[in-house]
């Protein structure tokens, strides 16, 4: 009787285990090692970014000076 019952536990176990193992899903990291990069590098970047910016002249002349926070997020 024992027997019996081990062996229908067994079938049951193994049944809804194989059954799991085709729905399961593997997950891949894919790794890119060429990391994004400014055309011309990062010292063209801090010239083309110095040659944008314009300090405000009444600023100059009154010696106005603060500080500015840039964020830039790259898709």
């Amino acid at each position: 009787m024992i027997r019996t019952w081990l062996l229908i536990f067994f079938l049951v176990v193994g049944f809804f285990s194989s059954g799991q193992d085709s729905l399961r899903t593997e997950n891949f990291i894919i790794v890119n090692e060429n990391l994004p990069e400014y055309p011309g590098g990062i010292k063209q970047y801090f010239k083309e970014l110095s040659d944008e910016i314009v300090y405000p002249k009444l600023a100059l002349k009154k010696r106005i000076e603060g500080h500015v926070f840039v964020e830039i997020i790259v898709w």
